[in-house]
């Protein structure tokens, strides 16, 4: 129960984080330090002019106080292993920074009591450990799993790494001046290394377990791909709305010519599909068509509704009435789902196809199962690691002064009846006197 609650405030969380860093970006505000890991794969660019050198952002006080607590234990301390491969101090207090100061960046401070409770009975320290907890599993274990399925690094990845330090030390003015960018995001040397080589491990794990273009996953698993998400395919053309009714009706009848026409090829799809590309190429005002040739491939909700429900009310290479959105009028053509049809684009606007999903979904659920799966052995010297203890250790001091405190006056409390009934006996005496 306490898991599922931990995953409901960490999920609450991040998600707090993400929306207030966006208002924070937009308003101009200073906001978490930038942390130097990428998520996708190391490319070579070109090397900066001295004078484009990177300045390090000044360093707020919570985040002085985050790197002094990187030296607490030596970077290569065993915390843990996982399958029987060491988590270090250093990649494990990375997360454990990492979440915290993403938690004080919206707050100007790291929290003055980390028993506070976020959510339900979840306190911060709980959210920090099971933070740290799973992301050092999850690059553990996919490193292990590298080396079971015998996935290595190229000699050109190798010398991309090497390339990437000696960029990023370029362009911040030198390895001095970015060995303490890095410091300020609390990572070292190593676990830069780290993270840049499970992301290219990672990478070529997936072309070993899904080919170069996912050739090797399974019809079978893009079909449940597709019935679990509710997808249909379908090309559309768009005449937009106009301001008066003679122009709308204009539009109306153009239209409708154009479906006409497209209906007389509705025995012959191929000619059907290439007479509606022509037409859509002529007529259709949809700013998206140049991107998306192929038509949408889209879910429930994802489209406005009138959109949504012409095109699931089609069967494949039916030919929809003329449908009316808040956009205009439009004709869809519904068509099989093509597991290289493209779906969206990535930041680099590198198409990302239908199987480029699946296979996203499919290493997940697969690095998830072997996260789940790993056996977590923590050190005996960490079994009862605080964050109370290690940020505010008077905190602990004075709670075990108070408990002290607290022992002895039930110890007196105890007593006082004993001597209370002592004391009670003397004037008896003296009556008997």
């Amino acid at each position: 129960m306490k898991q599922r609650k931990l995953l409901r405030a960490l999920c609450l969380l991040l998600l707090f984080s993400l929306l207030t860093a966006c208002g924070t970006a937009a308003e101009g505000e200073a906001g978490p330090t930038p942390t130097p890991v990428p998520t996708e794969t190391p490319a070579p660019t070109p090397e900066p002019e001295p004078a484009a050198a990177v300045q390090p952002p000044e360093v707020p006080e919570y985040v002085r106080v985050l790197m002094e607590h990187m030296d607490d234990y030596p970077a290569d301390t065993v915390v843990a292993t996982v399958d029987g491969r060491e988590a270090t101090w250093d990649l494990y207090y990375y997360w454990l920074s990492d979440l915290l100061a993403t938690y004080s960046a919206q707050r100007g401070a790291l929290p003055e009591d980390f028993t506070t409770v976020i959510n339900e009975d979840v306190t911060l320290e709980d959210l920090a450990r099971a933070y740290a907890d799973s992301y050092t599993t999850f690059y553990l274990t996919l490193a292990n799993h590298a080396e079971e399925l015998g996935v290595t690094l190229s000699e050109e990845d190798v010398a991309s790494l090497a390339a990437r330090w000696e960029q990023s030390c370029s362009a911040y003015g030198g390895e001095e001046a970015f060995q303490e960018v890095l410091r300020q995001s609390c990572v070292t040397r190593r676990t830069f290394n780290f993270f840049n080589s499970v992301s290219l491990l990672a990478r070529n794990m997936l072309t070993t377990l899904y080919g170069e273009e996912g050739e090797l996953v399974p019809q079978e698993e893009i079909v449940r791909y597709v019935e679990e998400n509710e997808l249909v395919r379908a090309k559309h053309i768009l005449l937009l709305s106009q301001e008066d009714e003679e122009a709308n009706a204009a539009v109306r009848e153009q239209m409708e010519s154009i479906l006409a026409e497209l209906r007389s090829l509705a025995g012959d799809r191929e000619a059907l599909e290439a007479r509606f590309d022509e037409l859509a190429a002529e007529y259709s005002e949809d700013p998206g068509l140049r991107t998306n040739p192929d038509g949408y491939t889209f879910g429930r909700g994802e489209m406005v509704q009138e959109f949504e429900d012409a095109a699931f009310a089609l069967e494949d290479y039916d030919l929809s009435e003329t449908t009316e959105t808040s956009y205009g009028l439009h004709v869809l053509l519904r068509l099989p789902i093509d597991p290289d049809t493209v779906m969206d684009y990535d930041s680099s606007y590198q198409p990302y196809t239908l199987r480029d999903q699946v296979v996203s979904q499919l290493f997940s659920e697969l690095t998830e199962q072997w996260a789940t799966e790993a056996e977590v052995v923590t050190d005996e010297a960490f079994e009862d690691f605080s964050l109370q203890a290690m940020f505010y250790p008077e905190s602990i001091g004075e709670a075990q002064g108070a408990e002290g405190e607290t022992e002895d006056a039930a110890e007196e409390s105890a007593e006082t009846p004993q001597e209370t009934e002592e004391s009670a006996d003397t004037p008896q005496e003296a009556a008997a006197a």
